[in-house]
């Protein structure tokens, strides 16, 4: 099972999301517009250089192994997103694609479910453009 600090605990508990705990992430799926869905997962392993210390907060937006192509055509589209985005940025990461961004521990409950809900909206809406389907 996943070590989480006290930290990610108290950000946890105070923002509200529920979650499940497994080997190496934390997982939960948030109910978006439109009747939409998706996941995201949280690395309970703290990043930290200096006094700094946060999170990475993934939420997936393509299996590269059954949209590749549509991906790939989009690819330079992607590129392009990540140049503007403030919060986050897309990656890939064992075959699937994600959106991924960090979040401080030293943020309140109510910010650090901001970060999530923002990761999953904006994953999903990538989702959407890219695979027009709601698989996550």
């Amino acid at each position: 099972m996943a070590i989480v600090s006290d930290k990610l605990k108290k950000l946890l508990e105070g923002s509200g999301l529920e979650y499940q705990a497994s080997s190496y992430y934390l997982r939960g799926t948030l109910k978006l517009a439109g009747g939409r869905t998706q996941m995201w997962f949280i690395d309970p392993k703290t990043d930290s250089v200096g006094d700094y210390e946060d999170h990475d907060i993934l939420s997936p937006i393509a299996d590269l192994g059954t949209h590749r192509a549509k991906v790939e055509k989009k690819a330079f589209r992607l590129l392009e997103f990540n140049g503007k985005r403030r919060l986050g940025h897309v990656c890939v990461m064992g075959g699937m694609a994600l959106f991924k961004a960090d979040c401080s521990v030293d943020v309140s409950p109510e910010a650090f479910r901001s970060v999530v809900e923002e990761v999953c909206r904006v994953a999903d809406a990538l989702e959407n453009s890219l695979t027009e389907g709601d698989s996550f």
